[in-house]
C-alpha cells in the first residue's frame, strides 16, 4: 500500500470514529 492511499484511508476512518464518538456535533457533511 502507497503513503497517500493509506493516508487517505486513516483520514477516512478517523474522520469516522470522531463522528461517532462525538454524535453532538453538527452534522456539516
Amino acid at each position: 500500500m502507497n503513503f497517500r492511499a493509506a493516508n487517505y484511508f486513516l483520514k477516512q476512518i478517523l474522520g469516522i470514529l470522531v463522528w461517532i464518538a462525538h454524535p453532538s456535533l453538527p452534522n456539516s457533511m
